[in-house]
């Protein structure tokens, strides 16, 4: 490859990423949105969509209606999907369930790591708080920290 090819190739990869952002842009992409749902509660970010952007929770809603009316459907789907590790419907479906298997496993392998933790147990966090702020007994002598010395309370 000589000089001139690789300049243009480079020039070519320039546009294409150019265009890209331009493609973003004009498809709707609003940074002002994802950072609104990134930042809210999902009762806060619905009643932000609900007043800012009508269009799209119209096709929330339609998308929640669509689950409801096809729900056995997909659960079929999805049950000889994983009953029949052959299963092919179509490559976009196939790819699809794949990616979403593959998210719930990690979901679930963290979810066991996080059972698993000894220090993600509600009970040790109640008993380090029972330890923490347990009554001192103020009549036992105690020696000191520092010293080494026996502390003697005076009244």
């Amino acid at each position: 490859m000589d000089l001139k090819e690789y300049s243009s190739i480079e020039n070519n990869e320039v546009i294409d990423e150019t265009t890209n952002v331009e493609e973003n842009i004009n498809s709707g992409f609003d940074m002002n949105d994802v950072t609104m749902q990134l930042l809210m509660n999902k009762g806060n970010y619905d009643k932000y969509v609900v007043k800012n952007n009508p269009e799209k929770m119209l096709e929330t809603n339609e998308f929640i209606r669509d689950l409801q009316k096809y729900r056995s459907e997909i659960l079929n789907i999805t049950e000889e999907y994983i009953n029949v590790i052959d299963t092919d419907i179509n490559s976009y479906i196939n790819d699809s369930f794949q990616e979403y298997a593959k998210n719930i496993i990690k979901y679930l392998k963290h979810k066991e790591i996080m059972y698993e933790n000894q220090f993600n147990e509600e009970n040790d966090y109640q008993q380090s708080d029972d330890t923490i702020f347990t009554k001192f007994d103020d009549n036992l002598p105690r020696k000191s920290y520092w010293s080494g010395e026996q502390i003697i309370k005076k009244r």
